[in-house]
């Protein structure tokens, strides 16, 4: 299959190729552009990592995620999609997660499954095989590009100070280059 050399590529591919499924995966894999190929959708902040919406359609979402040192996502889910993450630069640790519910909207958590990503690395969810933390473990920035399918409006999570399950409407930091 072709190399996917530039964003644009990327977009195209996902588009013309990509019906769902391990062909997600398969585009994400083909991705040999350098990482400042991202760099309009680069936006870090002290206190929390940034989403970066580059692509929605009906199909998918494509975000880069952007992390500065030690940030991590709380527990969730993936209000029903499929996720496939890609690193494009830094050291991602992603941790699986058994919930079991307890009383009321308590969860209690037990962690699983742990990976150490580097750059090229891809890797899939769905609420099917766990919940999970996504996070950088470093001290150096951490991007990763994450493509939905399909489309996440909302997802489950769970607080850190109370252990009970809430919701959260996802929002964008910025949307295709541009402050949201």
């Amino acid at each position: 299959m072709n190399r996917v050399t530039s964003m644009d590529a990327l977009i195209e591919a996902l588009h013309r190729e990509a019906k769902g499924g391990a062909q997600y995966e398969e585009v994400l894999t083909r991705i040999t552009f350098p990482s400042d190929a991202v760099s309009r959708y680069r936006n870090f902040e002290p206190n929390f990592y940034t989403r970066n919406l580059i692509e929605r359609c009906g199909e998918f979402e494509l975000l880069a995620l952007c992390w500065s040192a030690g940030q991590v996502s709380p527990v969730h889910d993936h209000g029903g999609s499929d996720g496939y993450i890609r690193v494009i630069e830094g050291v991602c640790e992603e941790v699986w997660y058994q919930c079991d519910r307890g009383p009321g909207n308590r969860v209690k958590t037990t962690p699983g499954r742990r990976l150490i990503a580097k750059r090229g690395d891809v890797s899939f969810i769905n609420d099917e095989l766990a919940w999970h933390t996504v996070g950088n473990p470093s001290d150096q920035p951490l991007v990763t590009l994450h493509l939905y399918s399909p489309p996440i409006d909302s997802c489950q999570y769970i607080d850190a100070e109370s252990g009970e399950i809430k919701t959260k409407e996802m929002t964008y930091y910025s949307r295709d280059g541009v402050r949201a």
